[in-house]
């Protein structure tokens, strides 16, 4: 909403400040109303929904894996191949490091594979489905877990662009 209350603000101050003698900075026939009814139809079509504005997402936290016993994969070049779980964040390699003692640069929830909270302390449980749910689209099923299906529309990865 505040994009098109920007367009709107803009439109109206191009339509009333834009100079008179605007052709001598651009050629060509009146650019003056040219200018102001494309923010015209820009307004139009973000007001009518004909044209969505897609916010600028939000980059998951993934802090939450470190020793949290949630199964995560691995990768160097976003493959993410290699399956463990994060036993801490090496600041000085800009690194995971898996309990098994394998670095890697990435690290990100297991997708598209059942994961039990069995394995994550009783006292964090509740904390780490909230944040499934928050950043994740997710099935769940009382006897198997969580099963992540993909990112919610808003987030992404902090490797992911935002494009």
């Amino acid at each position: 909403m505040k994009t098109i209350n920007n367009l709107v603000e803009l439109h109206e101050y191009l339509k009333d400040n834009l100079p008179e003698d605007l052709d001598i900075f651009l050629t060509g026939h009146d650019k003056r109303k040219e200018i102001t009814d494309a923010f015209s139809t820009a307004v139009f079509a973000l007001h009518s929904g004909i044209v969505r504005v897609k916010p600028e997402s939000k980059i998951i936290p993934l802090d939450i894996l470190i020793d949290s016993g949630i199964d995560c994969e691995f990768c160097d070049k976003i493959d993410f191949a290699n399956v463990g779980t994060a036993f801490f964040f090496n600041k000085i390699g800009n690194n995971y490091v898996t309990h098994q003692g394998h670095h890697y640069r990435y690290c990100r929830p297991r997708m598209n594979h059942w994961i039990s909270l069995r394995n994550v302390p009783e006292d964090a449980q509740h904390y780490i489905a909230e944040w499934l749910f928050k950043y994740f689209v997710c099935e769940s099923c009382a006897s198997a877990g969580f099963k992540i299906t993909g990112v919610k529309e808003g987030y992404r990865f902090a490797w992911e662009s935002d494009k």
